[in-house]
């Protein structure tokens, strides 16, 4: 934790400039012989100083370069004032130290370990001040979380997904860092305090926000992605918890946007956020499929398509089709499917699809077969 001869530098600097050679000499906890430290003397001492320190025993010797004899009175008075320099610059360099150690391990603690802005506990502590402080002035809180967070852990790995929170963090950061204070809330969810913000304000500045183009590098590549914002403007604990109602009522109603809380938000938004998306395409009344525009490769399947195929699962459907929807469609209907999937909306005899642009998978079309009513 010390570097010994960093600490007793000035010391041996004043014995050099005063005309002595010096000898510093410890024992080990564990070894009672001493050790010599560091020494520019080579013979006999003609003073010398011990005392006992972190549980070992010091030496410090000293003799004059000319050989000469000290007086008695001399050679006191001159290691009284070693021995308080070296205990005073131990104790200080101790105290140093550990008052450094504290105040990383607090900043360790206030901060959220990956993307370097506030932890969720020092948000809590300081908003929670700030706002006792100043009572009456206005503020805005907001909740912010990315898009489809799991998309980008699921397609390119958790790096990719650290990356893309790094980023992000950086973003919020470089907007409201010196607004009001920024924290990771959990996972992909990152939370804003604008102080002295109206409402009003506070709109126009989260707008600038998304007429950003959103970005994170990985592997020497760039990916786009989109955010989900819900704000308001209140006390701590209604602040944050009407941002989260927001942030679940844009998250139901499209992504990519924000809105500011509403009475009229109910919370039971989040336990339809929560209901399971797959659960609900596999479990679809009607047969469905996704596949991009650039290669065919069917993406999934919900399970009223694998039934009408007479197919037990997901490989023996691949296996069954050659992965391709080409392989699904009937040769003479191919063209005609395909040309209504480039008019993004349209209907074959026994199709509807519809071609939208995902920021992770390029042109996507989302098709569903089914009968088409006979006419009458």
């Amino acid at each position: 934790m010390i570097k010994r001869k960093d600490l007793f530098k000035p010391t041996f600097q004043k014995l050099d400039q005063l005309g002595y050679d010096y000898r510093l000499s410890k024992t080990h906890i564990t070894d009672p012989g001493y050790r010599t430290l560091n020494a520019n003397l080579k013979g006999q001492a003609q003073a010398k100083v011990t005392f006992r320190l972190g549980g070992c025993s010091w030496k410090m010797e000293a003799a004059r370069k000319d050989a000469g004899q000290m007086p008695q009175e001399v050679k006191s008075g001159i290691f009284s004032g070693i021995f308080t320099v070296v205990i005073n610059t131990i104790l200080t360099a101790l105290l140093l130290n550990y008052l450094e150690q504290g105040r990383r391990l607090a900043k360790a603690v206030d901060t959220d370990y990956l993307t370097s802005v506030m932890s969720r506990q020092a948000f809590d502590r300081d908003v929670s001040k700030y706002l006792e402080k100043h009572k009456g002035e206005p503020s805005v809180g907001a909740l912010i979380d990315i898009d489809d967070f799991k998309y980008i852990n699921d397609l390119y790995g958790h790096d990719a997904g650290y990356a893309a929170l790094k980023t992000f963090a950086k973003v919020l950061e470089d907007n409201f860092g010196q607004l009001g204070k920024v924290c990771r809330n959990g996972g992909d969810e990152f939370a804003v305090f604008l102080k002295r913000m109206t409402m009003t304000e506070g709109r126009a500045i989260f707008k600038k926000l998304f007429r950003q183009k959103l970005t994170f590098s990985y592997q020497g590549k760039d990916y786009p992605y989109t955010i989900s914002l819900g704000f308001e403007g209140a006390s701590r604990e209604e602040l944050l918890n009407k941002a989260d109602t927001a942030l679940y009522a844009v998250k139901m109603t499209g992504k990519g946007t924000m809105a500011a809380y509403h009475p009229d938000m109910v919370k039971e938004g989040r336990a339809q956020q929560g209901f399971n998306l797959r659960d609900l395409a596999v479990n679809l009344p009607g047969a469905f499929f996704i596949y991009p525009a650039d290669d065919g490769k069917i993406l999934f399947a919900n399970r009223e398509l694998l039934r009408i195929t007479g197919c037990s699962s997901m490989e023996v459907f691949i296996e069954f089709i050659g992965r391709k929807v080409k392989g699904l469609l009937a040769p003479e209907d191919y063209a005609e499917a395909v040309e209504s999937c480039d008019q993004q909306v349209g209907d074959s005899d026994d199709a509807v699809g519809h071609m939208v642009k995902n920021p992770y998978f390029g042109e996507i079309y989302y098709v569903i077969l089914s009968p088409k009513p006979e006419q009458k």
